[in-house]
């Protein structure tokens, strides 16, 4: 199967939302969130070593306030809580992800800055290969250098064992060429 496409700038920004999840790589997620727990925790620790610091007066500083035989009731909503608050809105802001725009702006700028984005693309995909002819270079690789694939709106992506992405747009293609080219994709690679 031939086909050929050249990629606009939406369908670069769809490709990059596709998700595929990498096989091999499962504990990728729990690393992420045991290195948060770790610089939780060492903050956490620091704020404790500050407060028996001053509690002992070890620091050159007095503690008349904290001299009262409540002072660790007073010290938790005063200290520890709003740092474990603010620990946590920190957090769910960077789960949000409000730098959004910026990736945004900086794959637009790659899309328009990249000759590989702008060429048009012919692929030759057979059951063995897959081929990439453009006026920047080309490429054969076997399918054992994919892992997986995903596909949304007429853009499909090939993920590379490496994590690279080939994006291909099959939205120009007809009904029985999209089917023949995923009965490729489905023999050869495993959708995630």
């Amino acid at each position: 199967m031939e086909f050929s496409y050249k990629l606009n700038q939406a369908e670069y920004l769809l490709a990059a939302r596709i998700a595929v999840k990498r096989p091999g790589r499962p504990w990728a997620r729990v690393l992420s969130y045991g290195y948060l727990t770790m610089i939780f925790l060492i903050i956490w620790g620091a704020l404790l070593a500050g407060m028996m610091l001053e509690q002992q007066d070890l620091v050159g500083i007095t503690a008349a306030e904290v001299q009262a035989p409540h002072a660790v009731r007073e010290l938790v909503p005063a200290s520890i809580l709003p740092a474990i608050g603010l620990f946590s809105l920190a957090l769910l802001l960077l789960r949000l992800r409000p730098l959004r725009s910026l990736e945004r702006k900086t794959r637009l700028e790659h899309f328009h800055t990249d000759p590989r984005c702008q060429a048009e693309t012919t692929v030759m995909m057979t059951k063995e290969s897959i081929a990439f002819r453009s006026g920047t270079g080309s490429s054969e690789s076997i399918w054992g250098c994919y892992s997986t694939w995903g596909e949304r709106n007429g853009v499909l992506v090939l993920v590379t064992r490496a994590g690279f992405r080939q994006i291909l747009k099959i939205v120009g293609l007809s009904e029985p060429e999209k089917i023949e080219l995923r009965g490729i994709l489905s023999a050869v690679l495993p959708k995630k």
